[in-house]
Order: C-alpha cells, then sequence, then structure tokens
C-alpha cells in the first residue's frame, strides 16, 4: 500500500490505474486505425471505459484529471487540458516515427490527445511526452532526446485552442538547462531501448 499518495492513497503497490488503461485504449485504436485515432470514437471509447469501471465498482478510480475529460466530452465543450500527460502518450511514441515532417508529426499527435488537452500548452505536454520517448526508441539517451523533442515541437502547429497557461516547451527546455548545468557524470542513460527493435515498419 501506498498511505501518502493523495490521487488513491492505499492503493496497492503494482496495480493497473485508470492511466494505464488509458494506455491501453490509445494502443488499440492505434493498431485499429492503422496508426491513426478518430478523436469521437476515442471520446466514445473513454465513455465506454468509465461505464465499465462504475460497473466493475470502482466509481472512484478515475482520476480529476480523467474525470473532468469524461465530463467535458459529455458536455461536447471541445476544450480540454489536464494538469498533467496521461501515459496515453506511450504507444503514440512507439507507433509515431517523428521523421521532420512537422505538419505530419502534429497531426498524428494532435489525433491522440485532442479530446484530453486540446489546448496549446496541452499538445505541447503531449507532444514532448510522445517525440521524446521516440527518439530514446531510436536509440537516442535522454538529454539527446529531449533535446531533439525541444527542436521539434516548438514547430508543429495544431488548431488548439489558446490558454494563458506557461508556454510548456520554453519551460522543458529550462528544466533540462538547468539539468545540464548539474550534470557532473555523464551518463543520461537510455530511453526506450528495450523497444527499438520491435516496432513494425511503417
Amino acid at each position: 500500500m501506498i498511505h501518502d499518495q493523495p490521487a488513491a492513497p492505499d492503493m496497492p503497490a503494482g496495480s493497473v490505474t485508470d492511466d494505464m488503461e488509458q494506455a491501453l485504449i490509445v494502443a488499440d485504436l492505434l493498431v485499429q486505425g492503422g496508426g491513426h485515432i478518430d478523436p469521437q470514437v476515442f471520446a466514445q471509447r473513454l465513455l465506454q471505459w468509465e461505464d465499465s469501471m462504475r460497473a466493475r465498482g470502482s466509481p472512484d478510480l478515475p482520476g480529476p484529471s480523467t474525470t473532468l475529460v469524461l465530463e467535458q466530452v459529455i458536455a461536447s465543450t471541445g476544450k480540454t487540458s489536464p494538469p498533467t500527460v496521461p501515459p496515453c502518450m506511450t504507444p503514440v511514441g512507439i507507433a509515431t516515427t517523428i521523421d521532420g515532417d512537422t505538419d505530419h508529426d502534429a497531426k498524428h499527435i494532435y489525433e491522440s490527445c485532442r479530446v484530453t488537452h486540446n489546448t496549446l500548452p496541452g499538445f505541447q505536454d503531449a507532444a514532448l511526452v510522445a517525440a521524446a520517448l521516440n527518439y530514446g526508441i531510436e536509440g537516442y539517451d535522454t538529454h539527446q532526446s529531449l533535446k531533439a523533442a525541444l527542436r521539434s515541437v516548438p514547430s508543429m502547429h495544431i488548431p488548439a485552442a489558446w490558454s494563458p497557461k506557461a508556454n510548456v516547451a520554453a519551460r522543458a527546455q529550462a528544466a533540462l538547462d538547468l539539468v545540464q548545468e548539474h550534470d557532473t557524470d555523464g551518463d543520461d542513460g537510455r530511453l526506450g531501448g528495450h523497444v527499438r527493435n520491435r516496432r513494425p515498419a511503417a
């Protein structure tokens, strides 16, 4: 049990969370759509998923960000931006090759986060996770992956809603600069190298 974790206190360690179930939904939709996600289908799957969790007797399992998203989908506002990026970006980063065609890259990532992150900061948040993971799979180390993602994401343009929140790419760059300033061992590690050879050819 993890007693001091505020979102789900006393949840057994290693439990399958709502974030993990969302990631599996996204992975399934990517497979079904040949690498593409229909936002309306995604929204419907999220609502069906919430119903299934309630049927399992877990009405409190969705986290606050997830609950906010589902309520806004029901209300059809189309402007959602949870404060954190869900792990559903993991299958997107595995399935989408960031190849320098920013319009193409942005379209693929936006398809997967439009329902849950339809603001500019929300999109940048999701895109940085997906891009950094993808570069890690290609063999970049941690800092190289983050640097490459920070070069790619700011040039991606999508029709997301404006938000007064801070520029995510700028904040991430500042954080990376701070880490590099204090990195004395030079060991950045690897991101996703163990799945590099498991992704099927496009």
